[in-house]
């Protein structure tokens, strides 16, 4: 089994070749092409391993996937990163320019979530009888 690390790295070649070939074919935004590239790639794994069965190629991918513990690995490691890089992108004046729609929008759309999901959740309940 592959250590963090190696899996890690792993992912860091993968993604930086799919960011490349999207950079010299595809010219898509990069968060756009990398999905279709990861897309594309899931794929071909799924053919590889449907055309070559006897490389076990499906039991492998999913014994790896088993020894990632995703909680940990999203709110501990990529989360920080992921804001960050979101972060970097926002054009602060554009924001200052904004901020009532913005803080409004964020109000509101946190106000009716909660309502909405509260709602749901009653009517549930009282369906189920609890």
């Amino acid at each position: 089994m592959p250590s963090p690390f190696d899996l890690f790295a792993l992912l860091l070649v993968a993604s930086a070749g799919l960011a490349y070939l999207n950079h010299r074919v595809l010219r898509l935004p990069l968060t756009v092409g990398l999905l279709v590239g990861a897309f594309g790639f899931t794929l071909l794994l799924i053919a590889i391993d449907a055309a070559v069965p006897a490389l076990g190629l499906k039991p492998a991918l999913r014994d790896l996937v088993a020894g990632v513990n995703f909680s940990a690995t999203l709110l501990n490691g990529m989360l920080a990163f992921l804001l960050f890089a979101g972060a970097l992108h926002v054009n602060s004046a554009d924001l200052l320019a904004r901020k009532g729609t913005v803080l409004a929008l964020a109000t509101l759309g946190t106000v009716l979530s909660t309502g909405l999901s509260a709602g749901v959740l009653f009517a549930a309940s009282r369906f189920l009888g609890l």
